[in-house]
């Protein structure tokens, strides 16, 4: 197996085991909350989309909305 397929296989099985932590720890949590937390952890609106079943417009929305809310309370 040649260095560029073996990156490409462990890259993918760090991707599935990021899906299965990120479900698991944000399983309690509503919709909204666990879009707040996975894109804390620095994942793409796309990225999270995926792991939660949904679609990357959800989740843009879902933030920009949250952004909007936060700036008129000043936090």
């Amino acid at each position: 197996m040649d260095d560029d397929k073996l990156k490409e296989e462990i890259i993918d099985k760090l991707d599935k085991i990021l899906r299965v932590i990120a479900i698991t720890s944000t399983k309690t949590l509503n919709m909204t909350e666990r879009i707040v937390v996975l894109d804390q952890c620095g994942l793409k609106p796309k990225e999270i989309a995926d792991i939660l079943g949904t679609t990357s417009n959800v989740v843009s929305v879902t933030l920009s909305k949250l952004k909007k809310k936060r700036g008129k309370n000043g936090a």
